[in-house]
């Protein structure tokens, strides 16, 4: 490699890994336990290329791929203005604190925005952006903070949305049990598809052992 291009390899290695360790600041306010982050960004990449190989292959490319892997780390970033006495609550939030804890999007998509301010061109702050905000956007509308239905929602929302889910059922929350993979998989399948792109269900469906070994490596 150039001597150029290895320098510019290593600051954007620099910069990516300064990334993970934002979501992972985040992260430790948080309910969940231990590399949530590091799971996230490994589902979403693992979706991606699944769903690049067959449906939205017009649509996904390694570059893609590239950027929901890293961009995937930010998309929580708004948590960080929350108050502790609300995210680390050991019970289910009241209805009052549920509508402080939905402001976490547009709170995290206000400030990826400002950033795009200097950096409009940026493919990976987009991206970021469009997770930050549309994550909790469900398929038939039901979602927040913009109640989008369908493919109205940014495709990289709608994968790492499943992969949210998926991890949010597995791990220890402070008011919820966690749950075995294959009870995942039968909630995700079952009792909430509607919430899902169904490409992304699919595909979810056909790499769900490949989730469950991600998530299992993540607990040694």
């Amino acid at each position: 490699m150039e001597p150029e291009n290895q320098k510019a390899a290593e600051t954007q290695e620099t910069l990516l890994d300064l990334v993970f360790a934002l979501g992972s600041l985040i992260e430790a306010r948080d309910y969940f336990s231990g590399r949530h982050t590091g799971r996230i960004q490994k589902y979403c990449k693992l979706l991606s290329a699944e769903l690049g190989r067959g449906v939205y292959s017009s649509v996904i490319d390694e570059d893609f791929i590239t950027l929901i892997h890293g961009a995937s780390a930010l998309h929580d970033i708004g948590k960080a203005a929350l108050p502790d006495s609300i995210l680390m609550k050991s019970s289910v939030p009241s209805e009052d604190e549920r509508e402080i804890l939905m402001t976490h999007t547009t709170v995290g998509s206000n400030v990826i925005d400002h950033v795009m301010w200097k950096h409009p061109e940026s493919r990976f702050l987009r991206m970021a952006r469009d997770m930050a905000r549309s994550h909790h956007e469900r398929w038939d509308g039901s979602g927040f903070p913009d109640s989008l239905m369908g493919e109205s929602i940014p495709l990289c929302a709608r994968i790492l949305s499943l992969a949210k889910v998926y991890d949010a059922i597995r791990s220890n929350r402070s008011y919820a049990p966690s749950f075995p993979h294959d009870e995942a998989v039968r909630i995700i399948r079952d009792v909430v598809p509607s919430r899902f792109d169904p490409n992304v269900l699919n595909a979810f469906l056909n790499l769900s052992g490949e989730f469950d070994r991600i998530f299992a490596a993540s607990q040694g």
